[in-house]
Formats: C-alpha cells, sequence, structure tokens
C-alpha cells in the first residue's frame, strides 16, 4: 500500500468500523479472458489501420511525415491502454465492514457504496480468481467491462462524499467467495 492509499485508508475507515473482509487485484495476464482478447483485437485493428493508412498514402504519392505521425499517435493510445489499465489495477484495494463496500485505487481514490444498496452481487470466475460485482447497473453490463468497472466505478454524479458508488467491482480477488457469502447474508436479512 503506498501512501496515498494509506492516507486514504485512515481518512476513510470510521473508529470502530470493523473490516469483514479485504483483498487486492492479484496479478494476471494481460491477454487473458473476454477482455485480453478484446485487447488483441483492438492492437491488431489499429496496426491494420496505421498500415492501409499508409499505404494508401504511399500509393496515391500524398504521403506526409504529419499524417503518418498522427495515426502513429492514434494508434500507440488505443495500444497503451490495456497496458495502462492492468498496472493501475494491480495493488488496488477493496474492503467489506459492516455497513460499507470499499474500494480505494491507488491513486488515493476511494469509492464507497452502501451494503444495503448491493441489490445485485454476482461471481465472475477469471483465471486466477474472481471478480465481485456489486450492484444492478454493473451486473447489466455482464463480464464485458470487469476491468473497466473496476478502475470506473458506476458513480453517483452530483454526490460527493459519504456513499458515491452505484456499483462496484472487486477485480481479480483471492477468497471472493467469503464476501459474497457476507453479501448474500445481507439480502437474507433485507428478505430478498
Amino acid at each position: 500500500m503506498n501512501d496515498k492509499m494509506k492516507q486514504a485508508f485512515d481518512e476513510t475507515f470510521r473508529t470502530g468500523e470493523t473490516i469483514l473482509w479485504e483483498g487486492e487485484t492479484q496479478p494476471f495476464r494481460l491477454l487473458a479472458g473476454r477482455e485480453g482478447r478484446g485487447a488483441l483485437l483492438r492492437w491488431c485493428v489499429g496496426a491494420l489501420c496505421v498500415a492501409a493508412g499508409s499505404l494508401v498514402t504511399v500509393l496515391y504519392h500524398t504521403f506526409s511525415p504529419g499524417l503518418f505521425a498522427a495515426m502513429a499517435l492514434l494508434y500507440a493510445v488505443i495500444a497503451i491502454a490495456p497496458v495502462l489499465t492492468r498496472a493501475q489495477l494491480l495493488g488496488q484495494r477493496y474492503y467489506l465492514t459492516e455497513t460499507r463496500a470499499v474500494t480505494i485505487k491507488t491513486d488515493g481514490t476511494v469509492f464507497t457504496m452502501s451494503r444495503e444498496k448491493a441489490d445485485a452481487v454476482r461471481l465472475f470466475p477469471l483465471e486466477n480468481g474472481a471478480a465481485l460485482a456489486l450492484g444492478s447497473p454493473l451486473l447489466e453490463e455482464g463480464d464485458r467491462q470487469l476491468r473497466w468497472r473496476a478502475l470506473h466505478p458506476a458513480e453517483n454524479p452530483g454526490k460527493f462524499g459519504g456513499f458515491n458508488a452505484l456499483g462496484l467491482v472487486f477485480y481479480n480477488v483471492e477468497n471472493a467467495e467469503r464476501a459474497l457469502r457476507l453479501l448474500q447474508i445481507d439480502a437474507e436479512k433485507a428478505g430478498v
């Protein structure tokens, strides 16, 4: 846990608040699973577009170093996005207390969600762990954007402080089944 995360942890948890479960994103292969295949597809399509654009400019004798540089830069942005997503996810921490679900990102950003608002939960098996999705807004997407949603929770815009997430994803965590059981106990108590 870096200094920003430690500071966020100290500021987030109340005196006397009990942490019932905690986890962090475990290492995962960049090209694993559905999202990995999507990244590979984007890389291939991007490379083909840059190659086709370059070929067209050469064939029609309209080669422009500026245009080529712009295409290459666009491709670089597309290519680096999955790598940056993986780097940002590694080390991200997740907590369940008696009242809240909490995500602390590596930059110290905190997202919280009342456990009462976790109206739906689902476990998605991954290559070497599992992703736990909390909140019906995320379950509608299925497993299509688990990495993205772990970094960008379904926020409640305009509400600062307190509970600010409509959904959270605990991505590639060990012992996710225990967290799921804790959340299912909440559902049983509510009579759902």
